[in-house]
């Protein structure tokens, strides 16, 4: 799907202005010290297209692994809508009695675990709209643990256990719904491998250098080639 909705100015403004800050201030300084001081040299402009070339590298890089990042975070959260939808309809279609209290609570348990597992991604404390789907008996035995989406999940394992003992499901069946639990939790696993993957912050720390170095020499270069209200604008864009 290929959206054509406008990035408003005001949102790409806020993100690079404390960027635009320092570029306007070094790129001034710069100006009014050639200008003052009268310098006279040649500066080749080859110089900034060089380090131009070599950041527009380097940009791409973290680019393309920032949308690696993002795509594997979409197809993982993808998986665990799809599995969730597949247990409840397993469970509905498995189960003889569907009135049967495991067939609700699995329901109930499956939907707190997807929110759990937002909010332990984004290290929040469960909210009451989650608290509400677990019943009591459950939430007393994993309301301590340290990963409390994967105690639910083994709540849910619980629940399919207790429908093949009253003979709900049969042994084909209970296979079908753990290896879907067990998707959930590979997924699971991916979401916090990608959530607790720090993005190597020496990329972003070399990719400002060079830029900062790219806008002074750019500004050097361009001192003989442009008017002195040109400069800077030049510079800035």
């Amino acid at each position: 799907m290929i959206l054509e909705r406008r990035i408003p100015i005001r949102y790409l403004f806020d993100l690079a202005k404390v960027d635009l800050l320092i570029v306007i201030v070094v790129s001034t300084i710069l100006t009014i010290a050639t200008y003052h001081f009268q310098l006279d040299y040649d500066f080749p402009i080859t110089i900034p297209a060089f380090l131009g070339t070599a950041i527009s590298l380097v940009l791409s890089f973290k680019l393309n692994q920032s949308y690696d990042r993002w795509w594997e975070a979409r197809k993982v959260w993808g998986a665990i809508v799809n599995d969730s939808r597949s247990l409840i309809v397993q469970v509905l279609n498995f189960t003889k009695d569907r009135s049967h209290p495991s067939v609700d609570r699995i329901g109930k348990l499956q939907m707190a675990w997807c929110y759990a597992l937002a909010n332990s991604l984004r290290k929040l404390p469960l909210d009451k709209r989650t608290i509400a789907l677990i019943p009591g008996d459950i939430w007393e035995r994993v309301k301590d643990h340290d990963n409390i989406p994967l105690a639910l999940n083994e709540a849910i394992a619980r629940e399919v256990t207790l429908l093949r003992e009253d003979e709900q499901i049969d042994a084909f069946q209970q296979v079908q719904l753990d290896s879907t639990l067990v998707r959930l939790v590979s997924s699971m696993g991916k979401a916090e491998r990608i959530k607790n993957t720090v993005f190597p912050k020496k990329y972003r720390i070399f990719l400002h250098f060079f830029i900062y170095i790219f806008i002074g020499t750019l500004d050097v270069a361009v001192t003989d080639r442009v008017g002195v209200y040109f400069e800077v604008p030049l510079v800035v864009i």
